[in-house]
């Protein structure tokens, strides 16, 4: 994205719930700004438009002019009226896509440089998105290893204390009949075998 052009990736949580992940401005206060408009406005599931058609679609959105006609359809008047107010010019909505599977997804704003979101903005999106997706499913599956690992951890010290408890006994048995005066030849045998 361009500088001074607000940019916010989204992330899907395993039960499906939508969690922002970060906003990012050039301006402190444009930050601020989108950080509160998303705590009192958040995205619905039930939204026609924005970050959940993208995610719910899987394809990449772009609305090269956002038009007064199109902040007409925004149902609460006190979220399209603050709409209004930042002069909201081009949108973007990219999902992170990983393995066939919808991750979360960036959206791009653009207001007071007027600029318009054109196919080779959203191609650059596309491509920052999927290296993005990529990067997150990666660390997800790291994640899922080290869990992984450390359950072996677990299972295998269980495993260990378990089998000490029976194998002492075993192992002083073996201690004493190898002590015996002339064992029998088949003990003789079979001692180095158990031990």
């Amino acid at each position: 994205a361009r500088i001074g052009q607000p940019s916010i990736p989204y992330s899907l949580d395993p039960q499906g719930a939508l969690t922002r992940v970060a906003v990012a401005h050039a301006d402190p206060e444009k930050v601020r700004l989108a950080l509160e408009i998303h705590e009192r406005f958040p995205p619905s599931p039930t939204d026609a438009t924005g970050v959940w058609e993208v995610i719910r679609s899987g394809r990449a959105r772009i609305v090269p002019v956002i038009t007064p006609e199109m902040l007409s359809t925004i149902a609460n008047p006190e979220y399209r009226q603050v709409i209004r107010s930042m002069g909201l010019h081009s949108y973007m909505g990219v999902p992170l896509l990983a393995q066939g599977k919808v991750l979360g997804a960036l959206s791009f704003i653009t207001s007071e440089s007027r600029h318009t979101f054109t196919e080779e903005d959203l191609s650059r999106a596309s491509d920052l998105a999927s290296r993005a997706a990529v990067a997150i499913r990666n660390a997800e599956l790291l994640e899922d290893l080290r869990r992984s690992d450390a359950a072996k951890d677990v299972f295998l010290a269980t495993l260990a204390h378990e089998l000490r408890n029976p194998l002492a006994p075993i192992v002083n048995s073996l201690a004493l009949l190898a002590r015996l005066r002339d064992p029998p030849p088949a003990l003789q045998q079979t001692l180095p075998i158990i031990h």
